[in-house]
């Protein structure tokens, strides 16, 4: 692919242009060690580096071009340096004018909330296919289209990968792209560029606001995206859970034929009634009010009331962009799991699930389902990210000691601070009703126990766990590594669980 470097300027707002003023432009790079001859290097201020201190570097790899926020000593005759205010604004314009555009050229399902976000993405990817579309999707866990996957570093990827991820997809005649849009996208602007057709809110709860700083700016980052990034032509183009606050927010600031709301409250124009939970699964029938005044009965094997929300929130979408009830009965039970939520060892007993739960909500809500379906007790394993928002440590060492009948405290991802700093956090959460043990043998019901090794914490869990028993590990879900020092290690939830299981000696 090449495009003129004017092509690919229009529309970003240049203070200056030195040197080269015309030229082909074979590739748009933010890193210089990866620039090539005839390439544009985009120089950006980032957390750890700023990549104006490295354009000497991608100007010698062969960039032809570069885009930076002040004016440089490198430029020449033979080499063009565009100046503008915002690096991070203009990349977002050039990467879609440079990739022609695609997310106008294929259909752009955004979802955004704190939590359900990967797990409406997988719901909503197994419908279409059953109706018969190609589909990619660009989430948490993986970006996948057409049996191809590549690992996701970031939830939403940067403007530049976003673009050019996309352009693959349409490439391969993928029909529809279903998303997750997360608030630093928005806010970062690595979404300012894109188009959508439909947007689905599922819930906000407490998270992220280490970089939020409070709730009410993360929900006016999630109602920028619905206000004012979403396709306003099609009617509706917005599902939202009605059963949340702040979903009620959104709702009074759109017109209703612009909406479809979902939950189990009064008002849904797509609910469920006969809803039946179990370890198999969720059975239900599908209401849809309104003029068509549809009810079809669906049987999915996702497990809890939360994923009957992801469940409703994917239906409402699918069902407004005209996919029949059969295909979307279809795509519900084709779905096996979605890789770390809620998922299910193999093993006969006890019965062990992983979990992404790393948010108070998203923790309280997995807890809750499980006591409703346990045998015996619930042994919950769980520990909180470092270098993240420290306020909601507290909380979740509060709903899990207060909720489960054994908790084990332990190590997430410490990054850079140190895993027993963290585990203090949560201990302060900690109410008095729930007494620290010392050792396993000193358990009892309502206790817990902290053990800061991460793996000796899911052997000891399991080592404990007697018939009946469930045990939850929760925080890490699908990822395959912990974050130690700015090394990743690799560390699998499942594989350590499934270890112990044959190995039950692991545990102090």
């Amino acid at each position: 692919m090449a495009k003129n470097i004017r092509e690919i300027m229009a529309g970003v707002d240049v203070i200056s242009w030195q040197g080269l003023s015309e030229g082909e432009v074979r590739a748009v790079f933010t890193d210089s060690r990866k620039c090539l001859p005839r390439s544009l290097f985009v120089a950006q201020r980032g957390v750890h580096y700023d990549g104006h201190n490295f354009i000497a570097n991608a100007i010698a790899s062969g960039a032809h071009f570069v885009i930076a926020e002040e004016e440089c000593r490198e430029s020449s005759a033979n080499v063009g340096v565009i100046t503008v205010a915002d690096s991070q604004k203009a990349l977002g314009i050039v990467a879609r004018n440079f990739y022609d555009n695609p997310s106008s050229k294929i259909l752009m399902i955004g979802v955004s909330g704190t939590n359900g976000k990967t797990t409406t993405t997988y719901i909503i990817e197994s419908i279409l296919q059953s109706a018969g579309l190609k589909v990619g999707v660009i989430g948490t866990i993986d970006y996948r289209y057409g049996g191809k996957s590549v690992s996701a570093p970031n939830t939403t990827p940067d403007s530049l990968t976003l673009n050019a991820t996309l352009r693959e997809m349409l490439d391969a005649s993928v029909n529809a792209v279903v998303m997750e849009v997360s608030s630093h996208a928005v806010v970062l602007g690595r979404v300012a560029t894109c188009h959508f057709d439909f947007g689905i809110f599922t819930n906000l709860s407490h998270d992220h606001l280490d970089f939020h700083h409070d709730m009410e700016s993360y929900f006016n980052a999630k109602r920028y995206f619905f206000l004012n990034m979403v396709d306003a032509k099609r009617m509706p183009h917005l599902s939202i859970n009605i059963d949340d606050s702040y979903g009620m927010l959104l709702v009074r600031e759109k017109l209703p034929e612009e909406i479809v709301g979902y939950g189990m409250g009064e008002g849904a124009g797509v609910t469920a009634k006969s809803v039946i939970f179990s370890l198999g699964g969720i059975k239900a029938d599908v209401v849809c009010r309104g003029k068509d005044n549809l009810c079809f009965p669906i049987t999915c094997r996702l497990i809890g009331e939360h994923n009957l929300f992801n469940i409703l929130a994917a239906v409402s979408a699918t069902l407004s962009l005209g996919v029949s009830p059969e295909h979307i009965q279809e795509g519900l039970a084709n779905l096996r799991n979605v890789p770390g939520r809620l998922e299910r060892l193999e093993c006969a007993e006890p019965m062990v699930f992983v979990d992404y739960a790393h948010t108070p909500d998203g923790l309280e809500r997995t807890i809750t389902h499980l006591l409703l379906v346990k045998k015996k007790r619930l042994i919950t394993v769980f520990g909180c990210g470092g270098n993240r928002d420290r306020t909601k440590r507290g909380l979740m060492g509060a709903i899990a000691t207060a909720k489960s009948d054994i908790t084990i405290i332990t190590s997430d991802n410490p990054r850079e601070e140190s895993p027993m700093a963290i585990i203090d956090d949560i201990l302060g959460g900690v109410g008095a009703k729930s007494p620290r043990a010392e050792s396993l043998a000193d358990l009892t019901a309502g206790s817990y126990i902290v053990i800061p090794e991460r793996k000796e914490a899911i052997a000891a869990a399991i080592a404990i766990a007697e018939v009946g028993d469930i045990v939850l590990i929760a925080g890490k879900g699908h990822e395959k590594y912990q974050e130690i020092k700015g090394v990743k290690h690799f560390f699998d939830d499942m594989v350590i669980a499934r270890e112990a299981i044959k190995n039950p000696g692991g545990a102090r």
